[in-house]
C-alpha cells in the first residue's frame, strides 16, 4: 500500500536525503520533494461604473479563452485561465 507523509520543511532541505523511523523499527530513505501549492483566483473588485454583476465567458477549445463581462455597462476582460482572467479584471478596474 502507498502513503504519503507532508512534513513543512525549510526551502534549503528540498532535493536532500531523507529517512523516517517508524515506531516498530522500519526505517524508509527517500528525497525530500516540493510540492505544488495551487494558486486561487483574485476575489474581483466592483467594475468601474460601481456594478458588481459580471458574466462568465468560456471560449471554445481553440482559442481556450475566459472572458468577464460586467452586466451593466459591458465592460469586458479576456485571459487564458480564471487565475489570469481574475488578474486582468482587478488590474484593468484599478
Amino acid at each position: 500500500m502507498k502513503a504519503v507523509v507532508y512534513l513543512d520543511v525549510p526551502e534549503w532541505q528540498i532535493g536532500q536525503k531523507v529517512s523516517v523511523y517508524f515506531p516498530d523499527s522500519m526505517v524508509t530513505h527517500s528525497t525530500c520533494e516540493a510540492v505544488k501549492v495551487r494558486e486561487r483566483p483574485e476575489k474581483l473588485l466592483p467594475c468601474k461604473c460601481g456594478c458588481k454583476k459580471r458574466e462568465h465567458w468560456i471560449g471554445c477549445r481553440s482559442t481556450n479563452a475566459e472572458i468577464l463581462k460586467c452586466c451593466k455597462c459591458g465592460f469586458e476582460v479576456a485571459g487564458k485561465n480564471v487565475i489570469d482572467v481574475h488578474k486582468k479584471w482587478n488590474e484593468a478596474v484599478r
